[in-house]
């Protein structure tokens, strides 16, 4: 059982440590057994066997669940209940097993209490996620979104997710690593810790038009531009710019395929959100210079110069906006200097417009990596920490332990047959994800209730007999509930410093 370290030696957000991995030779997003990380990266993946015709063969990457080992990690073992919770059991002697008060408050009832209490994340090893090959991700992209355009012989969502992340690559290959990496590709609306690329359609016609030196009258620069119009675009790239970036580029830059890894990908967007950021910095701070400066003059009686400051601010915000133009389309001439091929350009750009449109949402994904993956995310928001905490064995460990014991809690109250258990709590200081209304009708609610109560009051012990009579209430037999219209609308947060206005949502 790996020991939590006290000092605080965690890397700044979004970096994760990329030494080589162990030696292993197997198929690392797909199919053969991999008994231990590799240090080679280009011998993660064998490329022939990544090309699965899903129609022909085998859709999940490999063996079928029934010859794959269980999800749960073999190491995490079950801990026997408290005494203090009702249960009559041996407590736990083992010192690697003691729930130790690291941060200075010796409460032994509130250490038995949540033994999560003091848990800290460690440090996130990225090194298995990050030497997975790109191309090979980008194939399963492509071949699991052909899949939503047919007709017949289509697989199913259980299949197609078992090929994009194989069970045994989960359980084997990626066991004890940090997910992150790979996650955030697949995943990029969830990513908060790069959720603004500065791309749209719009941006990412000009700057692909601009790095490959196409002229406004060619067809090409009217494919991306007017990807809208089926004159312009064709059948195949209407309404979908990724598809037109990729038969643009596949005709002027034809490539087998790039070396790159999900590492050198993370690396490349982190560089272009840090071109986005500095121009939102820059573009800030130009305008409050540019807003406050009649203020200025006003003061200084000089009424001439009152004009100066704006016309200086706007003439600067231009040229600051022609350097960042100028940086993004070297970004963009930087993939085709990398020998990207246009299938790995057409999904880079579905990751900076963050649609995907794989078939299925970021909560099915996370309940096939871990079943509390979903419920982590909605009290954090944090996929990093997801990632962190769900490689962690000893995390894993004080989890079942805690939500083992509210359970036994919640059935000692009878609160299970009324109220749903949350097994990850919201904390002070972390966003969360609000629990939206699922859409019903009449019917269904009334049903629903009645449930509830019936449930409610089956669960009630016989020996007392003030139950009779909560039996017998009318507002259990008979459940009625008051409506009340509620005005849709949005919920904006506004900041005001030194005179600028930022307008936030919940999110």
């Amino acid at each position: 059982m790996p020991v939590v370290k006290a000092e605080d030696t965690s890397p700044p957000p979004g970096d994760c440590r990329d030494s080589p991995p162990a030696a292993a030779s197997a198929d690392a997003l797909g199919h053969a057994s991999v008994p231990a990380p590799v240090t080679n990266r280009d011998s993660l993946v064998d490329t022939d066997q990544m090309d699965v015709d899903l129609d022909a063969g085998d859709a999940s990457g490999g063996n079928r669940d029934a010859e794959l080992a269980p999800a749960t990690p073999s190491e995490i073992q079950p801990q026997p209940d408290s005494d203090a919770y009702g249960n009559e059991v041996k407590p736990e002697s083992d010192d690697e097993h003691q729930l130790d008060d690291d941060d200075g408050d010796n409460n032994p009832f509130e250490a038995a209490k949540d033994p999560l209490h003091n848990y800290k994340s460690p440090d996130p090893d990225c090194t298995a996620a990050n030497a997975l090959p790109f191309p090979t991700l980008v194939k399963r992209f492509e071949t699991i979104w052909q899949q939503k355009k047919k007709v017949a012989n289509k697989q199913s969502k259980d299949e197609l997710l078992n090929y994009l992340l194989p069970r045994k690559m989960l359980d084997e290959h990626l066991a004890g690593f940090s997910l992150f990496p790979l996650f955030r590709l697949i995943m990029p609306d969830i990513d908060t810790m790069r959720p603004n690329m500065g791309m749209k359609e719009k941006k990412i016609a000009s700057t692909w038009s601009a790095a490959m030196g196409l002229s406004k009258e060619s067809a090409a620069y009217r494919k991306l531009h007017r990807f809208m119009d089926p004159a312009y675009a064709g059948h195949t790239g209407t309404g979908d710019l990724s598809i037109c970036v990729k038969e643009v580029v596949e005709e002027r830059f034809p490539s087998t395929g790039s070396k790159l890894t999900v590492g050198d990908v993370n690396k490349l967007l982190d560089e272009l959100k840090d071109i986005t950021n500095s121009a939102s910095n820059r573009a800030g701070s130009g305008g409050r210079s540019a807003a406050h400066g009649w203020r200025q003059a006003g003061v200084d009686g000089n009424a001439e110069g009152a004009t100066a400051p704006t016309l200086g601010g706007e003439e600067n915000k231009t040229k600051k906006k022609k350097s960042v133009s100028q940086r993004q389309i070297k970004w963009v001439e930087k993939l085709i200097r990398l020998n990207m091929s246009p299938l790995e350009h057409k999904w880079i750009v579905r990751l900076l417009l963050c649609k995907m449109e794989l078939g299925f949402s970021y909560k099915v994904i996370l309940n096939h990596y871990h079943p509390g993956a979903k419920e982590l995310l909605a009290s954090n928001n944090n996929l990093q920490t997801l990632c962190t905490n769900l490689s962690d064995p000893e995390y894993l460990r004080r989890r079942d332990l805690r939500n083992r014991r509210n359970l036994n809690e919640a059935r000692a109250g009878m609160d299970a047959a009324h109220f749903p258990i949350a097994s990850e709590p919201a904390e002070l200081g972390h966003t969360i994800q609000p629990m939206l209304s699922n859409r019903t009708n009449f019917e269904a609610a009334l049903s629903d209730i009645h449930t509830r109560h019936q449930q409610y009051m089956e669960a009630l012990p016989n020996e007392d007999p003030a139950n009779e009579r909560l039996r017998s209430a009318l507002a259990l037999k008979f459940p009625t509930f008051i409506n009340e219209v509620k005005l849709d609308g949005e919920r904006m947060v506004f900041h005001v410093r030194r005179g600028v206005v930022t307008i936030q949502t919940r999110n």
